[in-house]
């Protein structure tokens, strides 16, 4: 036997653990990215925001009971965008594209939430495709407006918000509401300790 031979055998060695632990690199990244939720403007490559579906979901509550909530307030991040993009952006799970505002902000209506940050402004809950829902906060507007706002009817709410505020004003993700029989699967894959939970709602495969 080669004198070089147990160098040889422990370089193989080597170069078989760095291409695992490339391997499991590759994996978790592939992982994280099908658990994510993002929130991105149409065309673009990088979200405004993200969060996990199975870390940072839950089901929703009371009229909801039939959604499942990511929520987004665990990120540090004060503004994600401005009024003026809204009607631009999309829902993606696992990097796909799952739901639009085709509506233009239309199905819209205000949270009658308190302002817990001190900014002004409301929470907005606007309708998307496939019976989804984005939640935002939106910075600015009097308290009288925001009255006003909240006494119109569903199909004009967002229309008050667009004429009235500028179209620079900041906004916030807050959440994204999935309806649960179109997210079946991807609770399974990475939610199975719900299995036996919400059944009712839940018809898991």
């Amino acid at each position: 036997m080669s004198d070089l031979a147990p160098f040889v055998a422990a370089a193989l060695r080597d170069k078989t653990v760095m291409e695992l632990i490339e391997e499991n690199k590759k994996l978790a990244k592939q992982h994280r990215q099908a658990r994510t939720v993002e929130i991105m403007a149409t065309g673009e490559c990088d979200p405004i925001a993200s969060a996990l579906f199975d870390e940072n979901g839950s089901f929703g509550g009371g009229k909801d009971c039939d959604k499942w909530n990511v929520n987004f307030s665990h990120r540090s991040v004060a503004v994600d965008c401005s009024l003026q993009d809204l009607p631009e952006l999309e829902i993606r799970l696992g990097g796909i594209s799952f739901a639009q505002n085709l509506w233009g902000g239309r199905g819209a209506f205000v949270r009658d939430d308190e302002d817990k940050d001190g900014r002004g402004g409301r929470s907005v809950h606007i309708e998307y495709s496939r019976n989804s829902y984005l939640g935002i906060h939106v910075f600015g507007g009097s308290e009288e407006f925001w009255d006003f706002v909240l006494g119109e009817h569903s199909d004009n709410v967002w229309e008050c918000i667009v004429e009235e505020l500028p179209p620079e004003t900041e906004v916030k993700i807050q959440y994204v509401y999935f309806p649960l029989d179109q997210v079946q699967a991807t609770l399974h894959n990475f939610r199975p300790d719900l299995k036996n939970k919400r059944k009712k709602d839940v018809d898991f495969p």
